[in-house]
């Protein structure tokens, strides 16, 4: 009777086969489960070799060829950006060769955020995820993600994901515009939200209570009695991810009223008297009084 036996061999990091095998009858199968642990095509090669009691056969190579299981590498694999801003995620693969590596890309988002593609079919081996991102909620932070599925002839690869932070846009009011007298304190309050971590107050050459508050008072100097001018605020960022948000509201500083009456007068009785005072500063009329006259004004 004849039978086989056969040897076989790798060209790189392939498990899976065993070698020398005989006793193979007719009709016996080499069902070996091969595995390339590359990033490149392996082969094995088999050397069958048909014999009996008496003499042996020619030999019969038989190769097989083992694609690797295609890899895709995320670059970055979480990222941060800012409202309108783009994601920036660089695949790649070692998979060789590269031009036979596709990716399936899907993305999801939280309730608030647009601009994404839900799905993206054979993208190449290079692709950039380039897509600007809309947080359209006020206050809260928004996340895509993306899950990558790469495919080499028609082998499936690991299933890889990234995620996009979308932070809010910072928004920022200063509040409306006063006019306040110069012995006056003006109350500043302003409103902000979206991404930001400080405030920061500037203008004028008075000072602020906070300069880094939204609520604050402002105490304008002396020489500003008098003038117009603006007040403004801007939000910070510590992670420096979004651009300030500014603001500016303009404060008017009238100069105090001051009154003089004039000099003191002695004067005969049923005579009337000429009072001839001054005044300066903010004012839109004067009017004279008396404590205990009981005399009349003109």
């Amino acid at each position: 009777a004849i039978s086989f036996s056969y040897t076989a061999t790798s060209t790189g990091s392939v498990s899976g086969f065993s070698s020398p095998r005989s006793g193979l009858i007719n009709n016996d199968k080499i069902n070996d489960n091969l595995f390339n642990f590359s990033d490149q095509q392996q082969t094995v090669t088999y050397r069958l070799v048909p014999g009996s009691s008496l003499c042996k056969g020619d030999t019969v190579t038989v190769r097989v060829h083992i694609n690797p299981t295609p890899k895709v590498n995320l670059n970055p694999v979480n990222s941060t950006i800012c409202d309108e801003q783009f994601s920036h995620i660089v695949l790649s693969t070692p998979t060789l060769p590269n031009a036979s590596v596709t990716y399936t890309i899907t993305a999801t988002g939280t309730d608030s955020i647009t601009g994404f593609t839900p799905l993206v079919s054979n993208a190449p081996f290079n692709y950039l995820i380039l897509e600007q991102l809309y947080n359209t909620s006020d206050n809260l932070v928004q996340k895509v993600t993306y899950t990558i599925t790469p495919w080499a002839n028609g082998c499936q690869g690991t299933v890889q994901s990234a995620t996009v932070q979308v932070n809010p846009m910072p928004v920022i009011d200063a509040g409306p515009d006063q006019v306040v007298c110069s012995d006056g304190l003006p109350f500043l309050s302003a409103a902000a939200k979206g991404s930001y971590t400080s405030v920061t107050w500037s203008g004028g050459t008075g000072s602020f209570s906070n300069k880094n508050s939204l609520s604050t008072l402002y105490f304008p100097a002396p020489a500003e009695s008098g003038s117009t001018f603006w007040l403004r605020i801007q939000t910070n960022d510590a992670a420096g991810i979004c651009a300030p948000a500014k603001d500016s509201m303009q404060l008017t500083v009238r100069p105090k009223p001051v009154v003089s009456a004039g000099p003191g007068q002695v004067v005969c009785e049923s005579t009337p008297v000429h009072l001839n005072g001054t005044a300066s500063g903010t004012y839109t009329r004067v009017k004279w009084t008396t404590d205990n006259g009981t005399g009349t004004f003109t």
